[in-house]
């Protein structure tokens, strides 16, 4: 029998003078329906709820076949510990329904993070969906486990796009009259390579002198990504990293402080450059991020090769480098010149086609 309570469906029959009754979790009475139908086939089977799929089970396995060997395990595994505060890992996964990862998308985005603000929908998005469907899917493709389908697309978030950011020259200058002088270097190597701010601040055995290039991080299938440098770069990269040495340091980025040379650290970094941001009247800009896409917006524009731009940055997806080809009113308006200047007067082309 099924009968509806508040906005759910429930379920109530007997099996050998046993009553078995609880929420089906579905709003639609057709789905309901099957609720129940895979309820009572599990209590013919004899199967106890102690004995289904639970979510927690169904993790465990998907990180043991799976989940401990992606290169993200570390962000996946906590990740993992985040969604557990919003759904109860106990229930079986074959009750998982739409409404209930509905449920505990709105109890994530109701969560703090640990900047003390709350979650954007691209983080709400990945550590629930991007989290949980792996698993879902795991348990009824390796476990057989009878999952219920799923609208993932449903309760997923919309995302704002995300901007490509570009400083003009202008704004680098008073960007750079606004930070102080240290940290110059740091934003030229940023703004020029476009590497991400952990990679910047390579380990000095990254920084292969002699060769002029330096290591930075290996891509699926053990590719490594490196970086060629300029050749005054090398020479600078290659001063301080001598300098770092000696003074028992391991990256090349520090200033002069009483006691000799003092690391710079990202966090004061990043501190550093919001400031900066401030004083040149920039809002919204990234301290570190925003120069990968300066670079690299400025890298494509100059080298019309988005191929390129894909082997500096390190993507595995070119889809994910063509945002950064994107033409500015500048790029038109520079194209309309020169269209201007090839455009001949249709006598002069009338003449050209004849001889």
């Amino acid at each position: 029998m099924l009968y509806k309570r508040g906005q759910y469906w429930h379920y109530e029959f007997s099996h050998k003078g046993k009553r078995h009754r609880a929420s089906t979790s579905q709003t639609s009475k057709t789905k309901a329906a099957d609720v129940e139908r895979r309820e009572r086939d599990r209590v013919a089977l004899g199967i106890t709820h102690q004995q289904a799929t639970s979510l927690a089970k169904a993790a465990q396995s998907w990180w043991h076949h799976r989940g401990q060997y992606l290169k993200s395990a570390q962000t996946v595994a906590y990740r993992l510990e985040t969604l557990k505060t919003c759904i109860d890992f106990a229930d079986d996964i074959e009750a998982l329904t739409t409404g209930r990862i509905a449920d505990a998308m709105a109890n994530r985005r109701g969560q703090m993070t640990h900047n003390k603000r709350l979650p954007t929908p691209s983080t709400v998005n990945r550590d629930i969906i991007d989290t949980l469907r792996p698993i879902h899917r795991h348990a009824k493709k390796v476990l057989g486990a009878r999952c219920q389908e799923i609208d993932w697309g449903e309760v997923r978030l919309k995302e704002p796009r995300e901007r490509v950011r570009e400083f003009t020259q202008v704004e680098v200058t008073a960007i750079f009259n606004g930070l102080p002088a240290h940290y110059h270097d740091l934003v030229r190597f940023l703004a020029r390579y476009g590497v991400r701010l952990r990679e910047a601040f390579f380990p000095l055995s990254y920084l292969d002198r002699d060769e002029g290039r330096i290591f930075l991080r290996e891509r699926k299938g053990g590719v490594p990504h490196t970086l060629p440098l300029l050749d005054e770069d090398r020479r600078l990269l290659a001063m301080r990293a001598t300098r770092a040495e000696a003074a028992g340091l391991d990256c090349v980025w520090y200033y002069e402080g009483r006691n000799g040379l003092m690391p710079i650290r990202p966090s004061s970094f990043q501190s550093a450059m919001r400031k900066a941001y401030a004083r040149a009247g920039i809002e919204g800009a990234r301290p570190a991020h925003d120069w990968r896409h300066h670079a690299a917006t400025q890298f494509t524009r100059l080298t019309g090769n988005l191929k390129a731009t894909q082997r500096l940055l390190g993507h595995e997806n070119i889809a994910t480098t063509a945002r950064y080809a994107h033409a500015s009113e500048i790029d038109v308006l520079e194209g309309l010149k020169l269209r201007s200047n090839d455009t001949k007067s249709p006598t002069k082309q009338k003449k050209a086609r004849i001889i």
